[in-house]
């Protein structure tokens, strides 16, 4: 046991022996190389530094099409001065200012001389000029308030309404500069991002033959059947055209203007032969409200549907 501890020992000790001349060798060898660098003026190369990866620049958000004086604003109007406050209340409310759309509204005379009714709608759309004149200053040219009188042809409503539409329509187009015109009615309140809906799909419009026109109206836009936070930015093409708030160009209007009907000019613009299988742009979320209100052609026997739109409430 004393032999083999001895041996053990010693087998420790040459093994130490042998790794500290190693490290000594290993020493000096750097040593030598030392005094050779300076010697020679050699410098080792510093390592480059890693380039950090550059950024890449968050995109702009485009901004939305402006509508210039281009585009024309018509308001179709009768005698509901308290539908016609709010409606035209929420068109200077959100009107972009800028050089356009430019106002125009059109009001019906009706039978007979101008009645206190007439008379106070009349007040309103007077009232709204001069705010939105007030609002946009010079930049926006002044709104136009043209009047659409009885011309003896008689009728019911819906043929009152079409010769109004007509009159109107061609009021707004009058302007040889005009080649767009957004058509409202005295009972439809707008969105906050309106004016930016249409801006979004005026170049559509413009560029493809296969869009008869655009619509700020989804009729089946109730609560329920749309989510405004998912949905706001969602725009279809329809074989439907809705209406209620819609876009036009001057080219489809000098197809329209000559064989324009006699009454019921929204279904008849539905008709094979007007829609020649084009498309409506129409939003998921609608751009307007229908107000609540009594009278017009219709008695308002659709407002227990209409009232339950989701109209779009943020910014485009």
């Amino acid at each position: 046991r004393e032999i083999r501890s001895l041996g053990e020992a010693l087998a420790a000790a040459t093994k130490r022996d042998l790794m500290a001349a190693e490290n000594f060798a290993i020493a000096e060898a750097r040593q030598v190389e030392g005094v050779v660098e300076r010697s020679l003026h050699i410098r080792r190369p510093t390592p480059a530094p890693t380039p950090k990866p550059t950024p890449k620049p968050t995109p702009a958000p485009t901004p939305p099409h402006t509508l210039g004086a281009e585009t024309a604003l018509l308001v179709v109007a009768f005698e509901r001065a308290e539908s016609l406050r709010r409606s035209l209340g929420s068109v200077v409310k959100h009107h972009p200012c800028g050089a356009g759309p430019r106002l125009v509204v059109s009001q019906d005379r009706g039978g007979g001389g101008p009645s206190p009714r007439w008379k106070e709608a009349r007040a309103e759309i007077s009232a709204a000029k001069n705010y939105l004149a007030k609002k946009c200053g010079p930049s926006l040219a002044p709104a136009e308030v043209v009047t659409h009188a009885d011309d003896g042809q008689g009728g019911d409503g819906y043929h009152r309404l079409a010769r109004h539409f007509k009159f109107a329509l061609a009021a707004a187009f009058a302007a040889p500069g005009t080649t767009r015109v957004i058509v409202l009615e005295e009972d439809l309140e707008v969105a906050p991002d309106f004016f930016d809906f249409f801006g979004a799909v005026a170049p559509v419009l413009d560029a493809d033959p296969a869009v008869l026109a655009a619509s700020a109206w989804n009729d089946n836009g109730q609560r329920g059947r749309v989510d405004p936070a998912l949905d706001a930015a969602k725009i279809v093409r329809s074989d439907f055209f809705g209406g209620l708030g819609w876009m036009l160009t001057r080219r489809v209007w000098a197809e329209l203007e000559p064989k324009w009907p006699a009454a019921y000019w929204d279904d008849w613009l539905r008709e094979p032969a007007q829609r020649r299988q084009r498309h409506i742009l129409r939003p998921v979320v609608c751009r307007t409200f229908h107000v609540e209100s009594k009278g017009g052609t219709s008695n308002g026997q659709y407002s227990a549907f209409l009232k339950n739109t989701v109209i779009h409430s943020g910014p485009a």
